[in-house]
């Protein structure tokens, strides 16, 4: 149940992301709970996205990732070195590049 804690941080960093505009701190809130959001990165990578269809859409490329949370989060939140890094330590993809 610990990817529902990183849930719902991802969904409170998506709100202030949209509301940028309007809040004069949102962008700071945005990424305190986008970090939050990848406080364990490992459940994440083991927690399938598909179960929450139709929140999620299956996408071409989430076999490639075997269709964890991880990497639906890693995208939203642009944290590609995240993605990089327990992608490399897993082994489990070997084309992903991130350039720093």
């Amino acid at each position: 149940m610990l990817f529902l804690y990183s849930l719902h941080h991802a969904l409170l960093a998506q709100a202030y992301r949209f509301y940028a505009y309007e809040l004069n701190n949102a962008r700071d809130l945005e990424q305190q709970h986008w970090d939050k959001a990848f406080f364990n990165v490992n459940v994440l990578g083991q927690t399938n996205s598909l179960k929450y269809a139709p929140f999620i859409e299956k996408g071409a490329d989430g076999v490639v990732f075997n269709n964890d949370l991880l990497h639906v989060l890693g995208f939203s939140a642009s944290r590609f070195n995240t993605l990089y890094t327990y992608y490399n330590q897993q082994k489990q993809v070997g084309l992903l590049y991130c350039r720093s």
